[in-house]
């Protein structure tokens, strides 16, 4: 009866995991590593931006069947629902400097807000809008969705990348300047406003 090498290897051998390469016997940790292909890599970071992608979408969908169970509760029972106001703010200076007090002078540069046409988010607590009234005749203000904030951050979003300032054009970069706040897209972005 034939037994090729491989059969030949002793109980010893198998109770130690040995790996039987011809003659020479190596052991698990002299056993060279799998090296990870590049396909494989990019199937990885796919199913990852998908599950993002699904989180975000049921985090999404949580919050809108929330306002609409607060606010069938409210009409059940002879109320109204008033949503929570928004806590994120779009601002743009729309005036120059001409016959500005020192006071709202000073408030732009507070916001940001130092050229005509320049835009800033604002977290909006008690503080801040009363800012925004102060400097009110001077600016304009909304609370940006998803789609304002998308379009703003890949037309006009700038970001550092190696110490370079580098335009925002995808999700990548995004999460390569704010990775380190935890900033991984736009979504976060419209979302939390940081």
């Amino acid at each position: 009866v034939y037994r090729s090498q491989n059969e030949n290897i002793s109980s010893w051998q198998k109770s130690n995991r040995n790996v039987s390469l011809g003659w020479h016997v190596v052991t698990p940790d002299q056993a060279p590593e799998k090296e990870i292909c590049p396909e494989d890599a990019s199937k990885g970071k796919e199913t990852l931006i998908y599950e993002k992608a699904k989180r975000y979408h049921k985090e999404y969908w949580q919050m809108y069947r929330t306002k609409m169970r607060m606010a069938r509760m409210a009409r059940k029972a002879g109320n109204f629902y008033v949503p929570t106001e928004p806590k994120l703010a779009f601002v743009i200076r729309i005036r120059g400097i001409n016959g500005m007090s020192p006071k709202v002078r000073k408030v732009l540069q507070l916001l940001r807000l130092r050229q005509i046409f320049n835009g800033t988010f604002v977290k909006l607590n008690e503080a801040s809008i009363n800012m925004l009234r102060i400097v009110e005749p001077y600016i304009a203000w909304r609370y940006p969705n998803l789609k304002s904030v998308n379009e703003l951050i890949y037309k006009r979003g700038y970001g550092k990348i190696n110490k370079k300032r580098t335009a925002l054009t995808d999700n990548v970069s995004i999460a390569q300047s704010l990775g380190k706040y935890g900033m991984d897209n736009q979504v976060r972005i419209s979302i939390e406003g940081k």
